[in-house]
């Protein structure tokens, strides 16, 4: 598929580190998310990511800074973000079994609204669970709201088990997801 075409049913934009250039559409990718995150009830991002001095946007920045911020677009603009970090949460890494070392940690998945419903983030997590195999990490996992029920479900259904819950003051995530690492056909991979 070429990044210039919106991704259909069974397909994924071409997936690339992103730069400090790509800093606007992430916002914005996050933002889209987090609105419509609340307008189903959903307390689990800010209601707007900005580029201030805070701690998200230097965080964010940060990933950007150090290869672990991804971005896929088409020819409307920017379709998807992801984090790939291989450091856990701080205030999570003592809940998975094994210890934290052994995987790629998921941050910020986030799809543009206008393709929703098209499994882009099925593919984006597949994608992701070959770039950890990839990176010879044996698991990808992600920190859930722990009130996200249907966060749960949907992780769940695309081969994630929960292995823990980290109940930590001031944060609402905590709900810990794993699955293996796996390459991707040769075809697929981008």
């Amino acid at each position: 598929m070429s990044p210039d075409t919106e991704p259909g049913p069974d397909q994924l934009p071409a997936m690339r580190q992103a730069t400090a250039e790509d800093l606007p559409g992430v916002f914005a990718l996050l933002n889209d998310a987090a609105g419509r995150l609340a307008e189903h009830g959903v307390e689990q991002w800010p209601a707007r990511f900005e580029r201030d001095e805070g701690w998200r946007a230097r965080r964010i920045e940060g990933y950007v800074a150090d290869g672990h911020l991804y971005v896929g677009s088409d020819d409307q603009g920017y379709v998807a973000t992801i984090t790939l970090s291989p450091d856990a949460d701080p205030d999570f890494a003592h809940g998975w079994p094994g210890g934290p070392g052994d995987a790629l940690y998921i941050f910020r998945l986030a799809i543009a609204g206008r393709v929703t419903g098209h499994h882009v983030g099925d593919h984006l997590l597949a994608w992701a669970a070959d770039l950890a195999a990839r990176a010879g990490k044996s698991w990808l996992r992600v920190d859930v709201h722990r009130g996200n029920q249907e966060l749960h479900h949907y992780y769940e259904r695309m081969g994630f088990t929960r292995v823990g819950t980290v109940v930590t003051p001031s944060r609402r995530s905590g709900a810990l997801y794993q699955r293996p690492s796996a390459r991707l056909e040769s075809s697929t991979a981008r």
